[in-house]
């Protein structure tokens, strides 16, 4: 399962139905999940982040549960443009929290930086106050310059699903 996660209330990204659909397509062998975090009980967060063969989602809390993901995973993060802690790529977050959280874990970090002309600043100036909109041809772009190290890390969960009694 790979988790999408939205946020509520700030740094959203405004057209997440599109952005959900496009992972959908390019990873059409995983169960692939939307998740607001604050619509269930933590027993039921824990068990779908225990689950989890990575996450997707804008950087921020929502992306806290990677430290309870399946070992050699993946987190792809989204980021808005006036962000200056990480560019896009691949593993090259050192210093975001959560690029450390996924490293403990095993799970490699795919960063997408909103380009300027994705992002929205609906709540002020400040980038963790912008919303983003991002475009789905970039986005499906950027998921398959990483194709082959995207396949290396989700092919043995592939094989196997893992499951977990609470």
């Amino acid at each position: 399962r790979l988790l999408m996660t939205e946020r509520a209330h700030s740094r959203r990204i405004l057209n997440w139905g599109e952005v959900s659909e496009v992972t959908k397509q390019e990873f059409p062998e995983l169960d692939v999940l939307n998740v607001r975090w604050e619509q269930y009980p933590m027993r039921e967060q824990f068990r779908l982040a225990t689950t989890a063969v990575g996450l997707v989602g804008m950087h921020g809390a929502n992306l806290q549960w990677v430290v309870f993901a399946q070992k050699g995973g993946i987190l792809i993060k989204f980021c808005p443009s006036m962000c200056d802690m990480f560019q896009t790529g691949y593993n090259n977050d050192a210093s975001s929290n959560y690029g450390f959280f996924a490293r403990l874990r095993g799970l490699d970090t795919f960063n997408y930086k909103a380009r300027q002309q994705e992002g929205v600043c609906a709540h002020g100036t400040a980038w963790r106050n912008c919303d983003v909109r991002i475009d789905p041809k970039m986005y499906r772009k950027f998921l398959h310059s990483y194709k082959p190290q995207l396949g290396k890390r989700l092919q043995p969960f592939l094989q196997c699903q893992p499951t977990m009694d609470l």
